[in-house]
């Protein structure tokens, strides 16, 4: 996933709790919190939740999957308004748990400009800092044991094993280039079938569907499904409606590009 910096420099902060650098600041948090799979309606309530802990009154906040409005009535009078454009979003609950303890630190104690960024920044770096070996190790091991789970012996979690990092590889290098969900969905499935049929032919893997569900696992947008759920009980329908069509055409792409290999090669 893209790393996400703050957007202000809080040395040029003309006070501490200037509201349009903080607004700025909140903004991060809330685009960081759709990043890492947070549902629309958590990230609704933690904009009012921080705004109203400043003291900010006639609060309007809209936000989709891709986009986030905000505007607030500072003391003065004036209307500050600032939106946010999403681009690329995944699953990281790790850091959405640290994000959500950032929102009731700043709920607590409204810290000014400098500190917030300060907390936002050190979230970011250590979100970085993690190698990519741990990111491949749960992909690895969740395919391998999918695969058993549906009936696969010690041969096809291996070969499911050797298909799910080559998988990884390929998220890691479609994130750096912003490569499009659906377009990135077809080639890795097609990729995941093609490697599944290889590796059956070289007598590593046994039941090559066996192989193709536990690979499947790793790409079904089950994140993307229940928040779509959560956003439409919520009342959130546009939300709702827009993750659950995405969904849906994730869903197809995975089944267009297993169908592939399938075809080319002579199907199992």
């Amino acid at each position: 996933m893209q790393t996400l910096t703050a957007r202000v420099n809080p040395d040029k902060a003309i006070e501490d709790k200037n509201p349009e650098y903080l607004l700025s600041l909140i903004l991060d948090i809330a685009e960081e919190m759709l990043t890492c799979g947070a549902e629309v309606n958590r990230v609704e309530d933690t904009l009012l939740r921080l705004c109203t802990s400043y003291g900010y009154k006639k609060i309007n906040v809209f936000t989709i999957t891709e986009f986030i409005f905000v505007s607030f009535l500072v003391p003065d009078g004036q209307i500050i308004t600032q939106t946010r454009r999403i681009y690329t979003y995944s699953n990281h609950l790790s850091h959405l748990e640290d994000l959500n303890g950032l929102s009731r630190y700043i709920c607590a104690n409204q810290p000014g400009v400098k500190e917030l960024h300060d907390k936002l920044e050190a979230l970011n770096q250590g979100k970085t800092n993690t190698h990519p070996i741990w990111k491949a190790f749960p992909i690895i091991i969740g395919s391998s044991a999918f695969t058993v789970f549906f009936g696969g012996n010690g041969f096809d979690a291996l070969a499911s094993a050797i298909i799910a990092f080559f998988v990884f590889i390929l998220g890691q290098r479609s994130t750096i280039q912003n490569m499009n969900r659906i377009a990135y969905t077809v080639i890795c499935s097609a990729m995941a079938g093609g490697l599944a049929l290889l590796l059956h032919q070289l007598h590593i893997g046994q039941h090559v569907d066996k192989v193709m569900i536990g690979n499947i696992m790793l790409l079904i947008p089950g994140m993307a499904l229940t928040n779509s759920i959560r956003d439409l009980l919520c009342g959130d329908i546009v939300a709702g409606l827009l993750r659950l069509v995405e969904s849906l055409l994730v869903a197809l792409a995975i089944a267009a590009g297993y169908s592939l290999p399938l075809f080319l090669l002579g199907g199992l």
